[in-house]
């Protein structure tokens, strides 16, 4: 619910899969702090250009400064951008799960009337 506030300008996260999904949902881009098993998914944003992923030392750690520093270089010329995209993929994860549940209703009103058929 929070991602979907008007003020929300990006989504500091880990990438979990469902972190993910929740952020293009609303399409917010993200600003991505992977952890442990969470690399792939921080790839993917980068790749598909919905988010930055946050710079770490040779130890694994970062301050806020990579943050901001992810922000300001990464994805200041590309900012709008990666909005535009996270909302297009918005827009295309509502359609499919659209099309996911027509097609569970109609799958169901089958089976319904199958059963109909066989108790009359």
């Amino acid at each position: 619910m929070i991602l979907r506030h008007p003020s929300s300008g990006a989504f500091v996260s880990h990438c979990g899969w469902s972190s993910f999904n929740e952020s293009i949902k609303f399409g917010v881009p993200i600003i991505g702090v992977p952890m442990q098993t969470d690399g792939p998914v921080a790839n993917l944003v980068v790749e598909i250009r919905v988010g930055v992923q946050v710079r770490r030392d040779s130890e694994g750690k970062f301050k806020r400064e990579e943050i901001g520093d992810a922000i300001i270089n990464e994805g200041k010329d590309s900012e709008e951008a990666m909005r535009r995209k996270a909302k297009e993929l918005s827009m295309r994860m509502k359609e499919k799960g659209e099309e996911d549940i027509d097609n569970a209703v109609e799958k169901l009103m089958h089976i319904c009337r199958k059963k109909r058929e066989i108790y009359q």
